[in-house]
């Protein structure tokens, strides 16, 4: 079974085949900083925004200047010529191909048991890929990480998995950069994610702050006592979280009034977790300590603290690791609407985490021109808008004469409100689903763009549709895949959904591929590939769950 991208090859063939070698000269090592008016403007507001009144933000500009300069300078000049001579806008142009590069083409062992993959299984499939018409692979998080959330909870920032290395004597780093100049020599570009909502617990900054390094304390969030706490579930939202809100001191946080401020937050894994909280034990000179850390995800997934700048400069830190040193086309920006949190809110999409997004966006765009950020926000189509800020002009901003036109935050967001929308109208044969989402879908900036999917790597999610239109597509998936997060989504491949029919399955790409955007395949749709219950009952063991795990796997090169 295939399905058939070459409805959109041809014109994907015209507009962005590789990239027109054009030799681009660039002044020496050093060069005179100058930065666009525009880029200044969005930095200097997103800091006064986060640190403004706690901070010497004259200061912290100067920081983020001097980083911008060093990563400028030491972009490597055939990273240089790529931003140079990408079109404006050339993101509209992709095809995604989404994949775990530890489980993608992978041999059997001697029990047909699948083997572990790396960079060099995925680079050995390039033309495979390239030839279905995608022009961009999604590598699904590979750095290096505590493995208990499929590489979301990362320990190292600064470093590849090792256990993606193809050979003993190469490191995984040296394998990643194979395959990414292997992909760019084809003319696919690579995105990336980069998880900056929160770290893993094994990471060395979290654990420095368990062991009483004030300075580590305060990269994370944390508190002296527990707020009081009450679940409940909402019909649309799932299972909240209510608290009455206290300081870190565990002293109540009062509103003008004097009332005591409360919050109401979506619980993003109510299988797994009670609250949004989680005891730990920190080492002080006084002795043990026993304090509470904020956690979005799963317990072991610390939320990181925005509101410290000292975290901030070490994120941007990484961001040009990631630019100059793996060559990055597209930052996937995980969990973007969590990224700071505020008592009396629900923790979600609050101006301050645009402010973050603005900061990013210009860093990037400073540094790495032809470089772009994804968000993957599931938020209702009028909040998911917000995200791509307004349309800019960057003036001369690859340094070839013409304008960068782009947006102020990210440039593509995922869809998220049409895809369960779209397989509403699949399964009961009722076009009405769709084009109500679709007739809902938000004017956005020119230079914004949408990623249109089927599933995302873990689930078909259905949070962002009313709760009588995820009836109609949970009971007729539900049969032939596994609840996720307590009914509000349905983890497993479409050829099981469609139960096994060519036709059914052809559906279904078919307008995924038709609408305006950027389609994200996953990795194996277009051969079929089905549930892997073996590899769902060892995450939900790994992870210690009750339920709630996706039921996708190994690929192997059989069906090639």
């Amino acid at each position: 079974m295939s399905i058939n991208m070459n409805i959109r090859k041809q014109y994907y063939n015209t507009a962005f085949t590789g990239l027109k070698k054009r030799e681009v000269k660039f002044a020496g090592k050093k060069e005179d900083f100058k930065l666009d008016k525009q880029l200044e403007e969005e930095i200097k507001s997103s800091l006064k925004v986060l640190y403004g009144g706690k901070h010497n933000v004259d200061k912290l500009y100067d920081e983020v200047c001097e980083l911008i300069q060093k990563t400028r300078e030491e972009r490597p000049k055939e990273l240089k010529e790529r931003d140079a001579n990408k079109p404006n806008q050339w993101y509209k142009n992709q095809v995604a191909y989404m994949l775990y590069p530890d489980q993608f083409n992978v041999g059997k062992d001697k029990d047909g048991k699948p083997l572990k993959g790396n960079f060099k299984n995925v680079q050995d499939k390039l033309d495979h890929i390239k030839e279905l018409g995608a022009t961009t692979i999604y590598n699904l998080p590979f750095a290096k990480s505590g493995g208990g959330d499929a590489g979301f909870d990362v320990t190292d920032y600064n470093a590849i998995n090792p256990d993606l290395k193809a050979k003993d004597d190469e490191s995984a780093d040296d394998t990643y950069k194979k395959f990414v100049k292997a992909a760019h020599d084809k003319g696919i570009n690579v995105m990336a994610d980069l998880i900056v909502n929160h770290s893993g617990e094994g990471h060395e900054f979290f654990q420095k702050s368990l062991a009483g390094d004030k300075k580590y304390q305060d990269f994370y969030i944390f508190k002296e006592k527990r707020s009081e706490a009450s679940r409940s579930t909402d019909p649309q939202k799932g299972v909240i979280v209510a608290y009455d809100e206290i300081d870190e001191k565990g002293k109540p946080i009062l509103d003008k009034d004097g009332n005591q401020v409360k919050s109401v937050k979506r619980l993003m894994f109510p299988e797994n977790c009670k609250d949004h909280w989680t005891e730990r034990t920190v080492h002080t000179p006084e002795g043990d300590k026993t304090m509470y850390n904020y956690h979005t995800f799963y317990d072991f997934q610390p939320d990181l603290n925005w509101e410290n700048p000292e975290l901030m400069k070490e994120v941007l830190k990484t961001f040009a690791k990631w630019e100059n040193d793996y060559g990055t086309d597209i930052f996937r920006l995980d969990a973007i609407p969590f990224f700071v949190d505020k008592p009396g809110t629900d923790g979600e999409s609050l101006p301050e985490t645009h402010s973050v997004v603005k900061l990013l966006n210009a860093f990037v765009k400073a540094t790495a021109p032809g470089v772009i950020l994804q968000a993957e926000a599931c938020q209702w189509p009028d909040q998911i808008k917000d995200y791509y800020g307004n349309s800019v002009k960057i003036k001369d901003g690859r340094g070839k004469g013409e304008d960068l036109k782009t947006t102020s935050e990210v440039q593509v967001c995922y869809d998220f409100p049409r895809m369960p929308a779209t397989w509403a109208s699949v399964v009961s044969g009722n076009k009405d689903y769709y084009w109500r989402a679709q007739n809902n879908l938000p004017e956005v900036p020119e230079g914004a763009g949408w990623a249109t999917f089927a599933r995302v790597h873990d689930e078909t999610s259905l949070e962002m549709v009313d709760p009588n239109t995820r009836k109609v597509v949970y009971d007729k998936l539900i049969p032939n895949g596994q609840d996720f997060r307590e009914g509000l989504g349905v983890s497993g491949r479409i050829n099981n959904f469609m139960e096994g029919d060519p036709k059914k399955v052809s559906v279904i790409n078919s307008v995924l591929m038709s609408q305006p955007g950027m389609p994200i395949i996953y990795y194996g749709d277009e051969i079929g590939a089905e549930n892997n219950e073996e590899y769902a009952l060892k995450e939900a063991v790994k992870r210690g769950a009750r339920g709630g795990v996706s039921v996708e796997g190994e690929i192997t090169p059989d069906g090639y």
